[in-house]
């Protein structure tokens, strides 16, 4: 059920990143209404221009409020693109700061959206019929190419909810010399390209650098004024703050592989292990519950339900077969006091209601704390033993790491770009940082699974981060090709391969201790002999020591090969061990065979079942404003406003 749930999941992601709709570009006004409330007798804009580029503007706007209304508020775009003489379109984000309210009402400023910021004039709890509201801010665009020497300002903001009244006036003055008579004016509807010098009284004064204008007529509703003009190569000594803060990210995504890859070289990498031989048996005062956990690199359940076989070989219990569903255990002797404090805790809790039995289904909802006490013990003892501390260090510091340089570019474009965070971003990195914990359980986690576990680890992990890659890579691909962020794909790319290959470091960094390396060496010569042995090999043994085969038992129940084994047991007829007696021996099987094969097949598919529900249930819980450039609107400022 839960190999199904991760399908469902999958699918249904996949479904919201393909069809969900794309976001918007967002406005300063997204509805161009009219706002009857109020009407507008003037509108002044004066434009500073600052030698880095930047635009010092202040305003002055009379109104006369048809309804009582508290103030007027201002939204100024902080996102745009504009395009250059050779037509090629140029993402720019606006740094805005407010310098002075010199009107008489008070101000609320909202500047922290990356896309708008919002001047709120008034008070909430008074209502006023007229206001004349003066403030002064700069904006600071910020273009990709420092060489960008245009002059691209919205005077008249095209999205204001009224009409701009004719005798506004405007003035642009610059921080040198430049030929004012280059300058292009359009008007309209964002986007129009009619010239504005019919509906405008221009003055210029080429002494000290200034052009101004008076409106002759009304901007109708949803109409601005947009200034337009390249003022030729090197006229801002512009510097480009934000092209510094991705380079700044490149340098952490760089610093950051090399000490990964260091740690990977001096740290990381286990010892291949080439085991030669084969052996029957298992490592020397290692348990089956230990030597799963060594083996697989993680701690299961059944590691630890394998100690039942474990005892049972020693002499210590008695297993009895009730049934398809049920086992009774009986207990001969005590374990010895030199037998691991994980083991004793077990043993003890098995038999505490009673010193000499225990029917597996009265413990049912009351074992699983239980299992989990006995793993937390296992590792707290053993996981020292097994990877060295500098590989777990390198480990932990790498999984921590590799993250960083992908969460800081998408908190830049975020704050810069038109979309903020992407939803396939989201997701990725939700993927990404799941497959950074998988990897971090290393190699030994995945060599042990079944070809089915592998394949379902590759199509919800390794498949669906690819997927996620690819998805990634192509909207943000895409929202650079409209000109809707800035265009640092070099970079990206460069992240997204060192996360990769960092990946990569923390799927092989844990390096097993050279004692578990010896443990390891064994293990694989036990692994071997279970997998690879003929039938000769194992008739020689059933012939000699046919105990042995018991010995096995529950260290292949540990390492997943229990399965595999008892099927080359089948055709041995072997008696069933003396440890172990079933409810179902002789009736219904007409010949010993039977009998053998009912052995094998139910015992390790009984105990795996029974305990696996009697034992390691838990109760279930019951609650369950932008432009094209060169026309109206497109360029720095504009935006719009009303009443409120």
């Amino acid at each position: 059920m839960k190999k199904w749930k991760k399908y469902l999941l999958f699918v249904f992601i996949m479904s919201v990143i393909l069809f969900a709709p794309s976001k918007q570009n967002v406005r300063a006004d997204t509805a161009n209404s009219y706002d009857s409330n109020m009407q507008t007798q003037r509108y002044d804009t004066y434009v500073r221009v600052g030698k880095d580029g930047s635009y010092t503007v202040t305003e002055s706007i009379g109104v006369v409020f048809l309804n009582p209304r508290h103030g007027i508020y201002r939204n100024i775009p902080l996102t745009g693109i504009s395009t250059g003489k050779d037509k090629k379109k140029s993402y720019y984000y606006t740094e805005f700061k407010l310098i002075s309210n010199d009107s008489d009402s008070n101000l609320a400023v909202d500047d922290e959206s990356s896309y708008v910021a919002q001047l709120r004039f008034g008070d909430e709890d008074k209502e006023v019929n007229h206001g004349t509201y003066s403030f002064t801010y700069k904006l600071t665009p910020q273009y990709q190419d420092t060489k960008n020497d245009l002059l691209y300002y919205n005077i008249f903001p095209s999205e204001w909810k009224n009409k701009i009244p004719q005798n506004s006036s405007f003035s642009i003055q610059f921080p040198k010399k430049t030929d004012l008579k280059k300058l292009k004016f359009y008007y309209g509807e964002n986007g129009e390209i009619k010239d504005a010098t019919k509906i405008l009284d221009l003055k210029y004064d080429k002494k000290k650098n200034y052009v101004a204008g008076v409106l002759k007529q009304d901007l109708d509703l949803g109409e601005g004024i947009t200034c337009y003009g390249n003022l030729g190569s090197g006229y801002f000594t512009r510097t480009n703050q934000i092209q510094s803060r991705y380079q700044f990210v490149l340098y952490i995504s760089v610093a950051i592989f090399i000490l990964t890859s260091l740690m990977f070289v001096f740290f990381g990498r286990s010892k291949r292990i080439k085991a030669t031989t084969t052996t029957y048996q298992p490592p020397y005062g290692i348990d089956s519950a230990i030597a799963g956990y060594i083996w697989k690199g993680r701690l299961t359940d059944k590691d630890v339900l394998s100690l039942i076989y474990y005892w049972a070989d020693k002499g210590y219990i008695k297993i009895y077969e009730l049934g398809r569903d049920d086992m009774e255990l009986m207990k001969l002797q005590d374990l010895p006091n030199d037998a691991p404090e994980y083991q004793k805790i077990m043993f003890q809790k098995l038999f505490e209601e009673n010193p000499y039995r225990v029917v597996l289904s009265s413990l049912k909802y009351k074992f699983a704390d239980t299992i989990k006490r006995v793993k937390i013990e296992i590792t707290k003892e053993y996981s020292k033993k097994i990877f060295t501390r500098t590989s777990k260090i390198a480990s932990v510091i790498t999984l921590v790491l590799s993250a960083i340089p992908l969460i800081l570019f998408n908190l830049l474009d975020s704050k810069y770009c038109m979309h903020g965070f992407l939803f396939s971003f989201i997701i990725f990195m939700i993927i990404f940082v799941r497959k950074l914990l998988n990897s971090y359980n290393g190699f030994d986690k995945y060599k042990t699974k079944t070809e089915t576990e592998k394949f379902t680890s590759f199509l919800t992990g390794d498949l669906f981060l690819i997927f996620m890659y690819v998805i990634y890579a192509y909207q943000y691909a895409e929202i650079v090709q409209k000109g809707e962020a800035y265009d640092y794909t070099n970079i990206f790319s460069v992240i997204l391969i060192f996360s990769l290959i960092e990946m990569v470091y923390l799927f092989f960094m844990m390096r097993r201790t050279k004692e578990n390396n010896a443990v390891m060496n064994q293990l694989m010569e036990f692994h071997n002999f279970m997998e690879a042995a003929d039938h000769g090999e194992f008739s020689n043994m059933a012939d000699t020591n046919p105990e042995n085969f018991y010995h096995i038992l529950p260290y292949a129940m540990a390492m997943n090969e229990y399965e595999e084994y008892t099927k080359k047991l089948d055709i041995l007829a072997l008696q069933s061990p003396d440890w172990y007696e079933s409810d179902s021996t002789y009736p219904g099987y007409p010949d010993y065979y039977d009998h053998v094969d009912h052995f094998y097949r139910n015992m390790g598919d009984g105990l795996d079942r029974t305990c696996t529900s009697c034992l390691t249930s838990s109760p279930s819980d019951s609650s369950s404003s932008s432009g094209d450039g060169g026309c109206s609107g497109g360029g720095c400022g504009g935006g719009g406003g009303g009443s409120w």
